[in-house]
Order: C-alpha cells, then sequence, then structure tokens
C-alpha cells in the first residue's frame, strides 16, 4: 500500500519562478486524503473462511476437479466480478469489467465506469510491466518474481497460474478528502464467487494517469500480491495483523518503491510494537503509525538479516512474535529478538553502520526520531515504557550535562547515543546511578538517551533528573543552503512554525532575503488544528525588514543576506508552539522575497503559504508546497530562544485530552484502558456492543487532570467487537476492542 500526500491541504497548481532559471514549475497536488490497505478491516471474512476450511478440508482439491482448465481470458473479455463494499459493513455487490491486458503472469480488468476517466491503456500496460517484468529495482525482474522469490508463492484455485488484478473505484466513502482503501486481497476470493487468486487496486482517489497515482498503484500491486502469498501459508490460521502487514510493507521496499512514510513512526515510538488500531472508518489516522511503525521494523530485518528472513516469516506457523524468534533461529541467527530490538532502537536515532553494523539501515535518509527534544539541560520528568518500545529524550543545547535515571524495573535499557560534528559514540546509562558527559557543549552538541522496554512487561516507569548549563539556541529546518524564491500570487501569506521550547524567551528571527527592498513579520501563537489558520494570536509587534543587497547568482555559499529583528525586549515566551509570519503585498516591486530550499519528502514541514486565490477550484487557505519530484520546499526563516538563567527547570508535563488504545486487544477477558484528561472534572467511560447499544458504564465520577487508567473484565460478554468512549470536559474519544474467547 501507498500513502497519499496527507495532513492538511495540498497544494493543486501554482506557478513557482526561480529566478536563476526563469523557469515556472507546476507543482502536484491531492486535496486532504491519506489511503490505506483494507486487507486488514477484512478480518471478519478471514475468519469465516478458515472455519469454512477447517471443516471442509479438501475444498481446494475438490475446486480444481471442477474448474480443470484456466481462464484464458483476452484482452477486450467482459467480466462480473463481486467486489466488497467498505461502506456497508464490507457487504459484496456486483461490478462489471473488461479485461484491458494478458500478461505472462497476470491479466488486469477495469471497472467499466472509470475507464478512460481515470485509467487508460498506458497505465494498463505499466501495470502489467511491472507485475511481469520489471521493478525500479530491477529493470529484470517484475513484482511475481521478487515476490515469490522473496515470501513465496499464491495459491491456485482456479487452475490458472495468472493473478487477476482488478482496478475499479473502491466503495470506501472517499469524498475527496479523508481517508481511503487504495487496494486489498480478500480470502473469501478464494472460496466465494470469484473462485480466483486475485485482488483489488483503487482508481479513485488514485488517478493512474498521472505519474503519483501510478507510483501508489504499483507499489499497491507489490503489497497485495505479498497478502496473496502470506494467505496461502495460513489459510485456516491467520497470522497477527502487524507481521503480515510488515512483509506487505517491505515488498514495497524489496521491489523499489519507496519506504511508507516515517515521520508519524518518529512521532510515537513510545508505543507497543505489535499493535495494529484496525478502524472501519476513517475517523482517526491512528493506524498510519501502524503502517509507519510496521515498514520501519521490517526494513531494519531486511538490512540486518536479508530476504530470506521474510520466507521463514511467512511460512511459520508461529503466531506474532513467536513468528519473528522462529524466523532468526532458521536463517541461522544467532541473536534473541530482545537483543534486535535494543539495536533497532539505537539503529533509529544513530543510524551509522560504521560504528557498529547493527546499527544503521541500507536504506538511505530515514528520518531520525529524537522524542522529546529538551534546549535547557535541565529537567525533572518521568513517564512509562510500553512494551517492545523505546522512549527518546535528547538534549540538544547546554554543557555540563549530568543525570541521573531512577526505577524499579528489570526490564528497561537505557543508552546514550552522543553525536558531534564528526564524533559518535553509544553508551551504557546504569539505572539508579549517575552518568555524565564531559564533552556536551564541546565536542558533542546531542545527547539522545533511549529509554528501551525490549520485553512484554507493560508501563515499565522511570524518572529522569538532570542538570546543567542552559545555551541560546537556534531553532531551524532547513539543512542546506538557499535554492532560490517562490513567487507568489497577491495577498498572500507564508509562515514558518516552531516547536514549544519550555522556559525560553524568544530572542530573534533571522531571514534570508533575495533582493533589495523589504518584508513585514510577525511572531504568532501556532493556530490550533482545528483552525484553519496557522496563525493564532500576535504575540509581537509588527517589524519591517530592510535590504540594499541583492546577492548574485549563482547564490554565494553561505548565503549572505539574512535580515535580523531583535524580540528580546518583547518577552516572548517559547512555552507554547509558535510561527513567524510574513505578509506578501499585492504590490511586490519593493518586496524583497524569502529564500527558499528543498528538503526530500513529500509531507508537510514546518513552512505553510496562504493563499487567496490558488488555481484551479480549490478553496483559499493555507498550503504547503512541493516541487513534484519529491521534495518540499521549506522557507528560510530561523528563530533563536534563549533561558532566564541556567538553572530552570523545564518540566514535560502531560498535556491534552487523549483516550488510548486498550491493552491488550484483542483480549480475553481483561484489558487495560488509558487516557489523558487536559482538566480536572465528571469523567464517564461507556462500553457499547457493535449495534451501539450501552453495555456497560466503566467509569462515571471525577478526575484530576493527567494520566488514568482503568481495567475491563468481559467475563460476562461474548466475543466480538465492541467500541469505548471517554468523555470529559465537552471532549469526547471513541475507539474500538475486540474480545475473542
Amino acid at each position: 500500500m501507498r500513502k497519499a500526500f496527507i495532513l492538511l491541504f495540498l497544494l493543486k497548481i501554482v506557478a513557482v519562478s526561480f529566478v536563476f532559471s526563469q523557469k515556472v514549475e507546476r507543482l502536484a497536488a491531492e486535496a486532504v486524503s491519506y489511503g490505506i490497505d483494507g486487507t486488514h478491516l477484512l478480518w471478519e471474512e478471514d475468519k469465516k473462511v478458515e472455519e469454512f476450511l477447517k471443516a471442509n478440508p479438501g475444498y481446494f482439491e475438490q475446486a480444481r476437479l471442477n474448474k480443470t482448465t484456466a481462464w484464458n481470458f483476452s484482452v477486450g473479455t467482459t467480466k462480473s466480478w463481486s467486489a466488497v463494499d467498505f461502506t456497508n459493513n464490507n457487504q459484496r455487490y456486483t461490478i462489471n469489467t473488461t479485461c484491458r491486458a494478458v500478461g505472462e503472469k497476470c491479466y488486469v480488468f477495469v471497472e467499466n465506469d472509470v475507464w478512460t476517466n481515470r485509467v487508460n491503456q498506458a497505465a494498463i500496460d505499466s501495470i502489467k510491466a511491472a507485475f511481469d517484468n520489471r521493478t525500479p529495482i530491477n529493470s529484470g525482474k517484475g513484482i511475481y518474481q521478487t515476490n515469490t522469490e522473496t515470501f513465496g508463492y499464491p495459491p491456485d484455485v482456479d487452475n490458472d497460474p495468472r493473478i487477476i488484478i482488478v482496478i475499479l473505484d473502491i466503495k470506501d466513502g472517499y469524498d475527496g478528502e479523508g481517508g481511503y482503501i487504495e487496494g486489498y486481497f480478500s480470502s473469501s476470493n478464494e472460496v466465494g464467487a470469484n473462485m480466483a487468486e486475485m485482488f483489488f487496486i483503487d482508481a479513485y482517489p488514485l488517478d493512474l494517469k498521472t505519474a503519483g497515482g501510478l507510483q501508489g498503484g504499483l507499489s499497491t500491486l507489490a503489497h497485495e500480491f505479498q497478502h496473496m502469498i502470506h494467505w496461502n501459508y495460513h489459510k485456516t490460521s491467520s497470522q497477527l495483523t502487524f507481521v503480515n502487514e510488515g512483509c506487505s510493507l517491505v515488498a514495497e521496499v524489496i521491489c523499489g518503491y519507496s519506504i511508507y512514510n516515517q515521520d508519524r513512526y518518529t512521532g510515537e515510538t513510545n508505543h507497543y510494537l505489535l499493535d495494529w488500531r484496525n478502524s472501519t472508518s476513517f475517523t482517526n489516522n491512528e493506524v498510519l503509525r501502524d503502517y509507519s511503525r510496521a515498514a520501519r521494523f521490517n526494513a531494519y530485518l531486511l538490512d540486518q538479516f536479508g530476504v530470506g528472513i521474510f520466507r521463514k516469516i511467512v511460512e511459520t506457523q508461529q503466531y506474532g512474535l513467536n513468528a519473528y524468534t522462529d524466523a532468526l533461529s532458521k536463517v541461522g541467527a544467532s541473536i534473541a529478538f530482545k537483543d534486535v530490538l535494543i539495536n533497532w532502537f539505537i539503529a533509529n536515532n544513530l543510524d551509522d553502520k560504521s560504528i557498529n553494523s547493527a546499527w544503521g539501515y541500507d536504506y538511505k535518509n530515514l528520518v531520525k526520531p529524537y522524542g522529546n527534544v529538551l534546549y535547557n539541560p535541565s529537567i525533572d520528568f518521568s513517564n512509562t515504557v510500553e512494551p517492545y518500545a523505546v522512549e527518546y529524550i535528547t538534549f540538544k543545547a547546554g554543557s555540563n550535562l549530568v543525570s541521573q535515571f531512577s526505577s524499579t524495573s528489570n526490564s528497561l535499557k537505557i543508552k546514550a547515543i552522543i553525536t558531534g560534528s564528526g564524533q559518535k559514540k553509544v553508551v551504557d546509562v546504569p539505572l539508579n546511578g549517575s552518568f555524565s558527559e564531559a564533552e556536551f557543549g564541546t565536542t558533542y552538541n546531542t545527547v539522545t538517551f533511549a529509554i528501551m522496554n525490549p520485553e512484554n512487561t507493560y508501563d515499565e516507569s522511570y524518572s529522569l533528573k538532570a542538570t546543567g548549563i542552559s545555551h541560546p539556541v537556534e531553532l531551524k529546518w532547513d539543512e542546506t543552503e538557499t535554492s532560490g524564491y517562490l513567487k507568489r500570487p497577491p495577498l498572500d501569506t507564508i509562515c514558518v512554525t516552531f516547536d514549544a521550547i519550555a522556559g525560553g524567551r524568544l530572542d530573534s528571527v533571522k531571514i534570508a532575503v533575495r533582493r533589495a527592498g523589504s518584508i513585514t513579520g510577525a511572531v504568532y501563537e501556532l493556530g490550533s488544528s482545528a483552525n484553519p489558520s496557522k496563525l493564532g494570536k500576535r504575540l509581537s509587534d509588527f517589524y519591517t525588514l530592510t535590504t540594499s543587497q541583492t546577492p548574485s547568482y549563482p547564490y554565494p555559499v553561505p548565503y549572505p543576506n539574512w535580515l535580523t529583528v531583535n524580540l528580546s525586549s518583547q518577552n516572548i515566551k517559547t512555552d507554547k508552539a509558535f510561527a513567524v509570519g510574513v505578509g506578501v503585498p499585492q504590490d511586490t516591486s519593493k518586496f524583497s522575497y524569502v529564500m527558499v530550499t528543498k528538503r526530500a519528502g513529500t509531507d508537510f514541514y514546518h513552512s505553510y503559504t496562504y493563499q487567496n486565490s490558488p488555481s484551479g477550484t480549490t478553496s483559499p487557505g493555507w498550503y504547503y508546497l512541493t516541487d513534484g519530484a519529491g521534495n518540499v520546499w521549506l522557507y528560510l526563516i530561523r528563530a533563536y530562544v534563549g533561558f532566564e538563567n541556567t538553572t530552570r527547570v523545564v518540566e514535560l508535563q502531560p498535556v491534552g485530552f487523549k483516550l488510548e488504545q486498550n491493552y491488550p486487544n484483542p483480549f480475553n477477558p481483561e484489558t487495560r484502558i488509558k487516557f489523558r484528561l487536559e482538566k480536572s472534572g465528571n469523567t464517564k467511560i461507556t462500553v457499547y456492543d457493535i449495534m451501539g447499544r450501552e453495555v456497560n458504564m466503566l467509569l462515571n465520577e471525577f478526575r484530576p487532570a493527567g494520566e488514568h487508567e482503568i481495567s475491563f473484565n468481559a467475563s460476562n460478554y461474548s466475543s466480538g467487537v465492541y467500541y469505548y468512549k471517554l468523555e470529559s470536559d465537552k471532549n469526547i474519544s471513541i475507539k474500538k476492542m475486540m474480545l475473542v474467547r
């Protein structure tokens, strides 16, 4: 499965002018959308198929006797197939299709309603070629051969070696934004009306006539074909979703398609490794973090143990975690799973095989998790670490760092990942003892503590006390020199957002500009995520910066035309996230333009543009801009933060309202539910059955702000899906859980 460009608004079509080339680039665009694989949503169908096959062990032999010849479809053949309606409790409906290509290993059918509109013959030819003959990583080997060599072989109920690929507008409720299904494999196709090896690829919102849409469709081929192969080895004993989806995600990488977005994993490393937050609706996108985590873990297995381990993972009849331990033993790896996890946690932040071959990736430029980033080295903090998870705490400024971790846990392991200019090392950190790094602030400028729980023990707690001397810090998102500047339509605004720095005061702002002229801006609180504006309350006076310089092209390195505004006298606290905004006047003849640089990736990254009159039919709003070639544009705006004194304690307090996924899930008969309250008040947690009927009031009492946990014993309830709802201070959150007896 491939992701769409997600979150906020993506740019439709905008003219971008570079002073050094005067070339107008037109940027790629999609709406507020994210795609997921639909296979894991069909677990109820899979369970029914499992039970049917257990009761009819000779089914496939009889099916092949009943169908002794191949399909022998030809281009132009019309055929009706049964498909899944994800908007109607996964009910089946009939689609009318036409065969548009016959390959060596596949038939490609297209739903008649999307032909020429979302799919054309060029796209079909590309799909056939990718499945049969070539992938980005190997021009002489297609997805079929790559996947079968890596994972195993598909089933064959229809006596035809070709796989049927059906392209259609999957019924997923997509209405222009939000979530949608990019593709799915259903085991019921093997025993139901279709009686064929087949999987489905979406054609809306994926537009296979575009380069981006086609790329997403091709990677989905690799993803869904792995699901088919995986099922062939688990017909009557389905594998844990995390394991199965992880194999499909690494299938994309092995075929040469890009790894699933990693920003989501780096923002949630302290989460149970094997969790999978199924959702039959698209009211939240937590499952995207599960995809991100599974992609990263399996990419690490690929780098460390080679493609051979995935055949063992697919073939084993061991479930969940045991599938990994069994596969490790079968490929001759003399390492315990616990130690694999410890190495993985280090590799995610360090990513340098030159220090230790287990502490890095072959896959280049993966986003590194830093966790809680602290610019003041004095802290008093406590937290818990989930099973098979890690919490990162990173000190990025200051000196004389001395820390002490305290815990009664026998599971937690702590490593200090210490880096500087050309210097890196990993050091053991004692529990219940003192640790110091004398060269922090000189040789080394970053210390990341990885607090690891490589065991299946729940919520191991620890506390950290650290002291040190704070230094003023530079906040910036750009890591490369300027690439040029972007010309905006009239009456636009640009801004760069910055994370909160507890205990800090904004000292100054620097902006790189292009030419002689002026710019006007201000500092704002970061707008609410529910608010279409990125700019909240104004924190500073408006300022106007002027320059008489226009550097020549090619741009000097380092770029010299930076303007600075001193804000130290305005006492602007940085305890909340903030944004630096610049207005673009209607008359741009004297406007200096803010310079930009590139960052690899196609997700938002702190730089935004408000457009009153965007191209096409897109409404006014905030957008982030890409170059259409896998990069996002960053405005060159930096902020500088200082501290009142050198001993200020920065406390990381849990804030916000949040309902966690219950653990374990599925469960039998007891599970635990964690939640966080931003404000004290009466709090309710109610359990409902799948029909929406209330079955239990777990909690109805006053609770203070902060972290809480309750248990739910379902001994008197039947197996099935249940929902639990948290209500407090006008906030509501609902999640799904599954009781399996």
